[in-house]
């Protein structure tokens, strides 16, 4: 009875440990699609990831980034400097000279720890 007993008692001390840890270890945040919106003719998607924006200062910088002029006349994307402080900011497609689609964010591009992209939604 009493070994019973006390494999009931680690047990349920094993249990509150490992819900207690997972209860303090997150996950990385998932990113959220915002909704669209349209300037200058052209529908408008962006996302975040991570908590380091919301979708209105995503919205709010992108406004500010999308007039950022590039020149895809050379292959590859373009950085952008006059993003967030502390964000590599890049355009990956222009319309007319400005920075259709894009992304800011910190850590690698396969895996960013906070930031926001846009592009134009689809139809």
């Amino acid at each position: 009875m009493r070994r019973g007993l006390r494999s009931s008692v680690a047990f349920v001390i094993m249990a509150v440990v490992l819900f207690l840890a997972a209860d303090t270890v997150q996950a990385a945040p998932a990113g959220k699609d915002c909704p669209t919106f349209s300037k200058a003719g052209v529908k408008y998607l962006v996302a975040t990831v991570g908590t380091g924006f919301t979708c209105q200062s995503a919205v709010t910088w992108t406004l500010k980034l999308i007039h950022d002029h590039v020149n895809f006349s050379v292959a590859g994307r373009q950085t952008l400097h006059n993003g967030p402080g502390g964000y590599l900011c890049v355009a990956t497609n222009a319309l007319k000279g400005d920075a259709l689609d894009g992304q800011c964010y910190k850590g690698s591009q396969a895996y960013p720890t906070s930031g926001f992209g846009w592009g134009p939604a689809p139809p």
